[in-house]
């Protein structure tokens, strides 16, 4: 018999019991997704914009803008002022040759080359920085290497 209602949609407990087991189906999956590489990634591209910044801050201002390396940390200076601290991740640690990247004013140039390697502690992977000696090209790798 029909009493003048249609059957429009689901019920409240359909609901809840497909909404539950879709959080439980989430709750599986994302402690297996891996997104050290990633942040690897990203970290390396913002040191290596740093990088340049500095020096097109060095031919267009002339001041003493540099970079100053160290295994958690790196630092944007001019002169003895700290303009900005970065911290790296606990698990990233840098790897260079020398501790402090400048450049040039008149050719932007840097006083010497240097390969900057970012390195994942965890997962032993990293990315490379090149910074050419005579042109200053400042070179990112764009991919993620692994060492055994």
């Amino acid at each position: 018999m029909y009493n003048g209602k249609k059957n429009l949609g689901f019920t409240m407990i359909e609901l809840l019991i497909v909404l539950a087991f879709f959080g439980i189906l989430v709750t599986i999956a994302i402690p297996k997704w891996d997104f050290s590489d990633h942040h690897l990634r990203t970290q390396a591209k913002i040191l290596c914009n740093e990088i340049r910044e500095v020096r097109m801050l060095r031919m267009t201002e002339g001041e003493d803008f540099r970079i100053v390396l160290s295994k958690d940390f790196y630092q944007v200076n001019n002169g003895i002022k700290q303009i900005k601290r970065v911290n790296l991740r606990p698990e990233y640690k840098l790897y260079y040759n020398f501790s402090e990247i400048k450049f040039s004013y008149n050719t932007g140039a840097p006083t010497r080359g240097d390969t900057i390697t970012i390195r994942n502690t965890k997962n032993k992977s990293y990315m490379e920085i090149t910074i050419v000696p005579s042109s200053g090209r400042v070179l990112l790798k764009d991919e993620v290497l692994k060492s055994r």
